[in-house]
């Protein structure tokens, strides 16, 4: 009988916390206009707000809350966003945790 119960009961708790991760992992998806645009790749300029005024043409891609940036001849930059909900596709706010450089994003094609 102990030993039904403690079955019954991890399984309920290991279902519990699958539903948990999926459940988070919804919430976190990067939206525009209330569709997911996680994974794809998109046309961009960017601007590192704080070291100065130039544009890039980029590529980037969304994956959650966090966008990456991939930079022609440079490499990539990943960066957090401001809001996983987009408003504006011309004015996206996203942040470089390692340097806490601000930037900002001019998506295309959303």
């Amino acid at each position: 009988m102990i030993l039904v119960v403690t079955f019954l009961f991890t399984s309920v708790v290991h279902a519990k916390a699958i539903l948990i991760t999926i459940g988070v992992g919804v919430l976190l998806a990067a939206e525009y206009q209330g569709s997911n645009i996680d994974g794809e790749l998109y046309d961009a300029l960017a601007k590192n707000r704080t070291q100065g005024s130039q544009w890039y043409r980029v590529k980037v891609e969304f994956d959650g809350d966090e966008v990456t940036i991939y930079l022609p001849d440079v490499g990539l930059i990943r960066l957090d966003l401001e809001d996983e909900e987009i408003d504006d596709p011309s004015g996206i706010d996203a942040r470089d945790g390692e340097s806490g450089d601000w930037w900002i994003l001019d998506v295309d094609g959303l």
